[in-house]
């Protein structure tokens, strides 16, 4: 064998384990995208869902309260509780249903377990409770403390079994909480309690022709921690709607319900805290407290449209509106977007 025909046979094998090298790369590569692949769908995919809670009497004339779940995906509605507390909302996450029992001691947060039948008690008595919001291994609550007047934020995690209150402004009072399912944050707005009382006072006091608002504060959750976003110029927040882009839909209003309110829709830049004109969602149909976006092109809303109550779809790019859910014999109180 000549020397040529060795230096050939060793560039043949250098180029054989190149190729080879060039393909081991590549599949390594194709491997780490279909990793990436698989973990942000398994993240992303979970299905969407409404917390559905009606109130309608039995057969005996007692009033009852039903949570269903409404699968957007499918369009069945199925009923997982029934019980006369009004407060309560259906997890399709840990297949169980949160609400509160109310003692002599106060209200208590329970949980009933849809795949064993049974209640558990979650956490002592609170003086009232007001909303509840499922989300993950947490289970925020807005409660009054003994002894107090201002509803605050707490939280009760399944995993250490632990109920307590997150830190927030002494001073203020929340009123509601939404769920962003696409960034995953909570919501909530408040004001402070002693303005709240001194705007009350004036109203009742014949100064001006209504109740005027105090200023109030919509805060945002992350990680726990409650970071003040945007505060209205005396009005309340009425509603709160998350956005896919990340940025936040909420209503105002210049009074409470009682005082024939005026609205104005807004969206805010999350990141910069600046806000513009949003969708009149008042101008739909008539809209109660309870609405949120499905996607960046689908808003979901409790309201009556032509004195017929029901949740509806609202499709932005057509304006038109497509009954989603309705109940003949009950009356819907309220709905969470969920997952």
């Amino acid at each position: 064998m000549t020397e040529e025909n060795i230096y050939n046979i060793y560039e043949e094998v250098f180029q054989l384990n190149k190729e080879r090298r060039i393909v081991m790369k590549k599949l390594i590569q194709l491997l780490v995208v279909l990793c990436i692949f698989v973990l942000t769908g398994c993240k992303t995919n979970k299905e969407r869902y409404l917390s559905i809670t009606t109130s309608g009497y039995d057969k005996k004339g007692n009033e009852v309260v039903n949570i269903y779940e409404y699968s957007l995906s499918t369009k069945k509605v199925t009923k997982k509780y029934t019980s006369s507390n009004p407060l309560g909302v259906y997890s399709k996450s840990n297949n169980a249903v949160y609400y509160v029992e109310e003692d002599k001691s106060g209200d208590h947060l329970y949980t009933y377990d849809l795949d064993t039948k049974k209640s558990k008690k979650l956490s002592g008595g609170l003086t009232a409770m007001n909303q509840i919001m499922p989300v993950e291994n947490n289970i925020y609550v807005l409660g009054v403390e003994k002894g107090q007047r201002s509803l605050k934020p707490y939280r009760y995690n399944i995993e250490t079994k632990k109920f307590s209150k997150i830190k927030s402004e002494e001073n203020l009072d929340f009123d509601h909480m939404v769920y962003d399912v696409f960034n995953h944050d909570l919501y909530l707005c408040a004001s402070d309690q002693k303005e709240e009382d001194q705007a009350l006072e004036e109203a009742n006091a014949g100064k001006g022709s209504k109740y005027i608002a105090p200023n109030t504060h919509i805060y945002r959750l992350k990680n726990n921690q409650l970071k003040r976003i945007y505060s209205t110029n005396r009005k309340l927040v009425y509603r709160m709607l998350p956005m896919e882009s990340g940025n936040l839909t909420f209503t105002e209003s210049d009074t409470i319900p009682a005082w024939n309110p005026q609205y104005h829709t807004y969206t805010l830049d999350t990141k910069t805290n600046k806000k513009k004109a949003g969708i009149n969602i008042d101008e739909i149909m008539d809209v109660t407290q309870y609405a949120c976006f499905s996607s960046s092109h689908q808003i979901i809303l409790l309201g009556r449209n032509d004195k017929h109550q029901g949740i509806y779809t609202y499709d932005i790019d057509s304006g038109k509106t497509e009954l989603l859910y309705e109940s003949k014999n009950e009356l819907i109180n309220s709905f969470e977007l969920l997952e």
